[in-house]
């Protein structure tokens, strides 16, 4: 509803950047619903007179005396993100208070209040009273800063699109502004050796890295021979090819980056660098610096890098590290010695020379022993101003697929009582796809030991979510992540905060962003749902630990298809109630019983065919679109993942009779037929499925899987029907 003749002032202090944020959200929205918006000082509302316009009022509870004029009711326990909203009513006016714990929680409230006053009214608004469930709601970006200085995702198209994205203040701060909106705090940095890219170490000036580069070589070759290690990310074909692709200093990069953990800190948002170990590249061969654990001078050069990131970055809340990857056959007590000789002590440096200041440090649980961890970093451990936390990759490579997986259960349980883990949610699953389900992403939330973790990071290995860059109808400026999935990163922010959330405020969400009446909203929300139910019930079906082994979106991994007798002997994700193909099939030929609680093939398979059926029956029913580009994007992805859930349910269907073919003797020629029938219709949705892919998207070069190209997997998809043929011929 829109108001004519309206006036409201929003009362707040204009030194407080975040709260200062919120109230122009809040402005922004009052516009549009007809509002004349004023500011006011805080200060002012002790001599306002007028008795006819709406107050918008934002605080702390520092202010007391607001608290008391007004008689604002607020909890005892106000931690700094907690936020209530009041109203009260006069003849004329509304009050509405709105009051942090801190200047974070004023401006989460501030911005809980704009999106409930632009989906209802601002006359609709009841009172609020909230706080984090999860503390720290974080992004992991695997950062491509340059050739010189790569991640582990920088050999593929998304990376290489985003390098000099990576360079661009207004993207960050449109970036920053979206994760703030989203209630996200928390935003990890995740390279191989960022030292040289963003400080200058006074013992090793020459490290230190002038302008971005990119190499301008053939990709796609170069990742068919990427060790995934990353020990061969910076090649002497990688240093011989280099372009400039952004002209600025050292100086100015380090500028740059204290700008932007300056406006993020602006936004209520914490930055973290994240490393793996041991690389050098960027620094490698200077000063006889290299890559070996037994080198004094490398021990050296990473310590002072690390004092000096904290040293240059004063708004840098921590750091992390992994023992792994590349340091060789080390024993757990060298890993970890060698850890703390360079991270270790340079951050104790860092406090040493400033002791107000606080750091957290993060040590990945990866290929590591948790009691060396402990004795070993006891200088840390023990220090008043650094926390010292762990962190685990709660699903391994694949969030979507469980909403309660146990593979870090048994860390959780050891973790001692003083000590927390971050849970590393890895999302190598959905590159592509616009994806959607608010009960999975709650149920999820809830099941995470919240009592034992700090918060989590959201993030992949194999795609760099900046700039979107493989859209074949780009967006100009091209659309970022955060924008073309703004969905999917809304549901993880806001539930992360407040599971409480009922799923109604989702549809409105879905009503408002596509200016929807009330019955297509509903559609479109209930669509995407089912859809979006496909892809996690797929991957805990066909179950792969790791991001190089299996990629949803294309049936493959980085060996390449996965085909109809790969489907029978692929086990299901350990701790769900789903029983594998070829179990299920010696199961049943030997008449024995299935467990009522399993979840046998069939069934998955039936599942995947009526969420599908469901999906596709419900955008059959839509109206015209009217020519809304992003509305039509989000329902071709929502079709394309119908198709890909019709296509695996044949799939399965496929391989459950081709191992009963193979199995059973009397009855060989029924299970062929039946076989061949679903293989026939796997292939029929697959194309259906490539059609939409590859109209609405190039073929992507993925970092950890290759070259993705869903037509001319056409063959590959046929080719099943061949090895079901072809046993029959034998």
């Amino acid at each position: 509803m829109v108001v004519e003749n309206k006036k409201a002032y929003i009362f707040f202090d204009e030194q407080q950047p975040m709260i200062k944020f919120a109230a122009g959200k809040i402005k922004e929205i009052l516009a549009k619903k007809g509002y004349s918006v004023s500011y006011k000082s805080l200060a002012d509302i002790k001599n306002f007179r007028n008795k006819s316009s709406d107050r918008i009022i934002l605080s702390t509870k520092k202010n007391k005396w607001l608290i008391d004029d007004y008689r604002i009711e607020i909890p005892n326990n106000f931690e700094a993100q907690r936020y209530v909203i009041r109203n009260q009513s006069h003849s004329e006016r509304q009050d509405y208070f709105i009051i942090g714990g801190q200047a974070q929680g004023a401006m989460y409230g501030g911005l809980d209040f704009s999106e409930r006053v632009l989906i209802n009214n601002l006359t609709d608004l009841k009172a609020i009273d909230n706080s984090p469930y999860i503390k720290n709601r974080g992004i992991k970006l695997n950062i491509p800063l340059d050739a010189r200085t790569p991640s582990y995702s920088d050999c593929g198209d998304s990376a290489q699109e985003n390098i000099k994205v990576m360079w661009d203040l207004d993207y960050w701060k449109r970036y920053l502004n979206k994760l703030a909106e989203n209630k996200y705090n928390t935003i990890s940095l995740w390279n191989l050796h960022p030292f040289p890219s963003m400080v200058k170490v006074d013992d090793y000036p020459d490290v230190a890295l002038d302008d971005v580069m990119q190499a301008d070589i053939n990709w796609e070759r170069f990742n068919s021979e990427f060790d995934l290690t990353g020990k061969n990310m910076v090649t002497k074909e990688v240093t011989s090819n280099l372009k400039v692709i952004k002209r600025i200093s050292i100086a100015e990069k380090i500028k740059f980056w204290q700008q932007v953990m300056k406006y993020a800190k602006n936004r209520g948002i914490k930055f973290y660098i994240i490393t793996w170990n041991i690389f050098t590249w960027g620094a490698y061969g200077k000063y006889d610096i290299d890559n070996s654990p037994d080198n004094p001078i490398t021990k050296d050069y990473i310590r002072k890098s690390v004092k000096e990131l904290f040293d240059t970055y004063p708004h840098l809340a921590g750091i992390g590290v992994t023992a792994g990857e590349n340091m060789g056959d080390l024993s757990p007590e060298k890993k970890e010695k060698w850890l703390f000789e360079t991270y270790g002590r340079g951050v104790l440096d860092a406090i040493k020379e400033d002791q107000k200041r606080e750091i957290r440090f993060i040590h990945r649980h990866w290929w590591s022993d948790l009691d060396n961890i402990l004795n070993t970093f006891q200088p840390l451990i023990n220090k008043e101003n650094i926390t010292f936390d762990f962190s685990f990759k709660y699903s391994r490579a694949h969030m979507y697929s469980d909403t309660n997986p146990v593979f870090a259960d048994s860390i959780f349980e050891t973790l001692p009582e003083d000590k927390k883990m971050w849970c590393n949610l890895r999302n190598d699953d959905i590159y592509m796809l616009r994806w959607g389900d608010p009960d999975y992403v709650r149920e999820y939330i809830l099941n995470i030991p919240h009592a034992k973790t700090p918060g989590f990071y959201i993030g992949s290995d194999g795609y760099v979510f900046g700039r979107e860059c493989v859209s074949k109808n780009p967006d100009q400026p091209a659309q970022m992540e955060l924008d073309k999935n703004w969905y999917n990163y809304l549901l993880w922010g806001k539930l992360a905060f407040d599971p409480r959330e009922q799923n109604v405020f989702f549809k409105n969400k879905i009503k408002n962003k596509f200016n929807l009446d009330e019955n297509s909203a509903e559609a479109i929300y209930s669509a995407w749902k089912s859809a979006s139910e496909i892809i996690p019930l797929v991957t805990k079906f066909h179950w792969h630990d790791w991001d190089f082994q299996w990629h949803v979106e294309s049936c493959t991994g980085r060996e390449g298809f996965y085909t109809v007798e790969d489907f029978i002997e692929n086990p299901t994700m350990e701790g769900t109630d789903l029983i594998n193909i070829a179990d299920y099939c010696e199961l049943k030929l030997k008449n024995e019983k299935i467990s009522s609680a399993a979840t046998a093939p069939p069934a998955a398979a039936d599942k995947l065919g009526k969420k599908a059926e469901y999906a596709l029956e419900i955008l059959d029913t839509l109206p015209n679109n009217q020519g809304q580009n992003e509305l039509t994007k989000t329902i071709e992805d929502i079709r394309a993942m119908a198709y890909l859930g019709f296509y695996y349910s044949h799939k399965i269907k496929g391989a459950i009779n081709l191992c009963f073919h193979q199995k059973n003797d009397s009855q060989q020629k029924k299970y062929y037929k039946k076989s061949i029938a679903h293989l026939k219709k796997a292939l029929s949705n697959w194309k259906n499925y490539a059609r939409i892919m590859s109209s609405n998207y190039r073929s992507p070069l993925l970092a950890r899987i290759g070259r993705i190209d869903w037509v001319k997997l056409n063959k590959k998809v046929e080719s099943d029907i061949e090895i079901v043929s072809d046993q029959q011929k034998e």
